[in-house]
């Protein structure tokens, strides 16, 4: 990001949550109840929030960063298909029910429902994939690309 950014192009990572695909649907059928597909966001949904990123008059301030599309939706004001709005990965309410405590337990009840983990805490846990951990780079000997 840093190195395009002088050259005008702004480079967003952006993060879906759940999305319901063909084939997360038959993983999830197969682990636990329809329940987490009904909460699932749509290709649709996601297609949105790109779209909505993509026109924002402040993307070249965005470059460099993480945008969540729960929080493209919440900025931009587009839902889902039929005018749903899907729950966030970053819920700390859906954290706990998806933790065991189901939707009827008690600290899942306590907690309100905007309450979201906190991006610092996310990332401390994400790490990088090692193997797009290094940049890869031009060489003048081959001109291919070689990692550095």
């Amino acid at each position: 990001a840093r190195e395009l950014a002088p050259k005008g192009v702004s480079v967003v990572s952006v993060w879906p949550g759940l999305v319901k695909t063909e084939k997360m649907s038959r993983a999830i059928g197969k682990l636990t109840s329809a329940s987490a597909l009904e909460q699932a966001e749509s290709p649709v949904f996601v297609g949105r929030g790109v779209a909505a990123l993509a026109s924002a008059g402040n993307l070249m301030d965005r470059t460099g960063t993480i945008q969540s599309v729960d929080d493209l939706a919440a900025e931009f004001k587009f839902t889902d298909e039929e005018g749903k709005i899907p729950f966030s990965l970053r819920s700390m309410k859906a954290l706990a029910a998806a933790g065991g405590g189901g939707k009827s337990s008690f600290v899942t009840r306590l907690l309100p429902a905007g309450l979201k983990m906190p991006w610092w805490l996310l990332k401390f846990f994400v790490k990088p994939m090692p193997r797009f951990s290094r940049p890869f780079v031009e060489t003048s000997t081959s001109g291919g690309l070689e990692k550095e």
